[in-house]
């Protein structure tokens, strides 16, 4: 009972404009008892007093409860596009779109459009350094690499598709960032054909849109079940052993399947085991696989 007057009390809030009253009272109630019903009633708050980020947070508690409301959907996206997180946006739209009819994607097509569009007209000398600085991404130390790879969700599709792209062969960039990069082009079905330099510093033409996702490929499956069975690693070793198997395994994205075929030792050159034998070839992928991973650690 005391719950219901406490919501009661704050749908008064809300339709009255007290917005700061509101929220109080809805962060109390959620924290007690998380519903669909305090979630979207909060996040109307939130967006109300021009906090973004944490209205789309809070939505995404409930996620599939706003997908299942066209409207709600709708004022989902337009709050991500607001918060800069344009991307993420069209990757959740590219995702949805096998649920629903030409109608409805084209209907949020448009309204991903408009946000963005509003987006960067508002923010537009903050996003034309920022067009600058990933461009040139290369340039910097992992630390502000990483910091530029997140505030590029804030550029339209089209920007951030070309640049993305291009930044892909750039071997300054860390490894793990590229191949971050081309994983984001994969979930936006980025349907051109790129050129990706790898760890090793090898060069593949790949379409992204064509590439499976890491954790449904057949290779990832057999290093996960490798080290499972492996009978001499403790449990709490395969606990440690997996972070850096699952890390050597994105380096290796998108030929993980081939490294697993050719190379015998493969078992072992993620492991970094040293007292394996092994070829000249075997010695250089397991140092260079070991010296990313230390550097990504960092």
């Amino acid at each position: 009972m005391e719950k219901e007057i406490s919501l009661k009390n704050a749908k008064i809030a809300f339709e009255q404009a007290d917005y700061l009253k509101a929220k109080a009272q809805l962060e109390v109630l959620y924290g007690e008892n998380q519903t669909f019903t305090v979630n979207y009633l909060l996040f109307q708050v939130l967006v109300q007093l021009n906090e973004l980020t944490s209205a789309m947070q809070i939505a995404n508690d409930y996620l599939k409860e706003y997908i299942a409301d066209n409207n709600k959907l709708q004022a989902y996206f337009e709050v991500v596009v607001a918060a800069g997180q344009q991307i993420f946006a069209w990757q959740l739209l590219q995702n949805l779109k096998q649920y629903m009819n030409d109608g409805e994607i084209a209907f949020f097509k448009q309204i991903l459009e408009k946000a963005d569009m509003k987006y960067q007209t508002e923010h537009q000398r903050e996003v034309n350094e920022l067009k600058r600085q990933y461009r040139y991404l290369g340039v910097n130390e992992l630390v502000v690499q990483r910091q530029l790879v997140k505030a590029a969700q804030a550029l339209d599709y089209a920007t951030y598709t070309t640049i993305t792209s291009q930044l892909l062969k750039d071997d300054n960039i860390n490894a793990f960032i590229r191949v971050n990069l081309l994983d984001e082009l994969r979930k936006l079905d980025y349907a051109r054909e790129v050129e990706f330099v790898d760890a090793f510093l090898n060069c593949h033409l790949l379409v992204p849109s064509e590439l499976a996702e890491l954790e449904k490929m057949a290779s990832y499956q057999v290093m996960q079940n490798s080290l499972l069975a492996d009978t001499n690693l403790t449990d709490n070793q395969k606990m440690l052993f997996w972070k850096d198997l699952t890390l050597k395994m994105i380096l290796l994205y998108p030929t993980n399947e081939q490294f697993l075929s050719s190379e015998s030792n493969w078992y072992e050159i993620l492991l970094n085991d040293k007292t394996c034998e092994m070829s000249s070839k075997e010695t250089k992928m397991r140092d260079i696989l070991e010296a990313e991973v230390q550097k990504w650690q960092v």
